[in-house]
């Protein structure tokens, strides 16, 4: 018999070698389940299993998320998961939608309204297709 508590499941996240030494004790992370796939549920890294599992010739290390509030789901041992965990905070970086971006032999740039002096928060940023000025 397998007596299982739903109130303290856990997460186990198998993230690759390449990844995982950007990974720490305590950030937050977010996931989603095959059964609420527009639900995204909360999460903290709460251990990193030292011992390695390889899948498939891939090296990868059991990172252990608890799980925040589910609300009024239900999850359950052995659900698939899609797991985000967040390396960096959000800092002062700036965000743009992706067809503002241009990239060309110069380098990658975003085309503003106003042109200034680098791009800053409140900004008007050109999206779609530019076509020629004449």
């Amino acid at each position: 018999m397998t007596i299982i508590d739903l109130e303290r499941l856990e997460v186990w996240a198998y993230v690759d070698e390449t990844d995982i030494g950007r990974v720490e004790v305590a950030q937050r992370a977010t996931f989603t389940v095959d059964t609420y796939p527009s639900t995204e549920f909360s999460g903290v890294v709460t251990a990193i299993r030292p011992a390695a599992e390889i899948q498939n010739n891939v090296v990868n290390y059991v990172t252990v998320l608890e799980i925040g509030d589910i609300g009024d789901h239900v999850l359950r041992p052995e659900m698939t998961t899609t797991v985000n965990i967040q390396l960096e905070g959000p800092g002062s970086a700036l965000a743009v939608p992706n067809g503002a971006v241009r990239r060309d032999e110069g380098g990658t740039h975003v085309l503003l309204r106003a042109p200034e002096e680098g791009l800053q928060e409140g900004d008007l940023v050109l999206v779609g297709e530019i076509g020629p000025t004449e």
